[in-house]
This record gives structure tokens, C-alpha cells and sequence, in this order.
């Protein structure tokens, strides 16, 4: 409804990134992430991005589109943060 009401507003979807699974598991006995639920989860907002009945929805997959490094499995570093900031504002937003 936001989106609707808002249709000179372009709003985006940012892919939840993904986690080094072996680093976390290490490090949390009960670890319950994975890249498959991150998986679902994109595939849900990039669905609702497709199927928007207005043009200012757009889903932007950095999961995809970056190489990621972590060292705790979970926080990128500075160097992927980059990555990330550089995806969004080259591939991402619509500067109309």
C-alpha cells in the first residue's frame, strides 16, 4: 500500500547477503542461518519487486552480483562493504 500511494518514490530492495556457513557453524553450536533460507528469503522480495503493478520497485541482488569476505562468517569487511555501497549506486538506483 505504501508503494502504491507513493508512486513518485522509487523504492529498492537490497538482497540479504550471504554468510561463510563453515565459519559460523565453528563458532555457534546452534546455528540456524544458512544461505538457503537467505536464498528463500531473496527470492520472496525479488518476486514482490516483479509482480509490483508500479514501476518504482526494483530489486537489487548483490547476493549474486559481489564477492563476499568475512571473517567471523556473518560481517563483511571493509573492502566488501565497498563492494556492496559501489553495487547499489552503479546498478542499482535510478537516477532519473
Amino acid at each position: 500500500k505504501i508503494i502504491e500511494k507513493n508512486a513518485d518514490i522509487n523504492f529498492y530492495f537490497l538482497s540479504v547477503n550471504p554468510i561463510d556457513e563453515n565459519i559460523i557453524n565453528d563458532n555457534f553450536a546452534k546455528n540456524s542461518r544458512t544461505n538457503n533460507k537467505i536464498e528463500k528469503l531473496n527470492s520472496y522480495f525479488a518476486k514482490l519487486a516483479n509482480e509490483s503493478m508500479t514501476d518504482n520497485v526494483k530489486y537489487c541482488d548483490s547476493y549474486h552480483n559481489i564477492d563476499f569476505e568475512t571473517l567471523d562468517g556473518l560481517h563483511y569487511d571493509t573492502d566488501t562493504d565497498q563492494k556492496i555501497i559501489d553495487y547499489i549506486t552503479n546498478n542499482c538506483i535510478d537516477y532519473k
